[in-house]
């Protein structure tokens, strides 16, 4: 793993996003995560609370897509970018600041 990704580099590349209150309750979906809904990365951003909490970030991916999930003000924000098969592996980010 060599790479990083601040949200100020997945932002722009994102195809859509989900918006989830501190319960996990979807609040708001664009763009591809309108249709996504129901895959297995909306699943693992509900079940994976203790790593958002305790890091602020987490990678998930499907078939597809790729979801970076971010805390930010209170809220967990999931950006989907294309699933690119010869990307090299991420390691999250240090200090996201919320």
């Amino acid at each position: 793993m060599t790479s990083t990704a601040p949200i100020t580099e997945v932002q722009p590349k994102a195809v859509g996003s989900s918006t989830f209150d501190e319960h996990y309750h979807l609040l708001d979906t664009s763009g591809v995560a309108k249709a996504i809904d129901n895959s297995p990365i909306a699943e693992m951003v509900r079940k994976s609370n203790a790593e958002l909490g305790r890091l602020g970030y987490s990678v998930y991916e499907d078939a597809e897509y790729i979801g970076h999930a971010f805390k930010k003000a209170g809220h967990f924000i999931v950006y989907f970018t294309p699933r690119n098969k010869n990307r090299e592996p991420m390691i999250p980010p240090v200090g996201i600041a919320n």
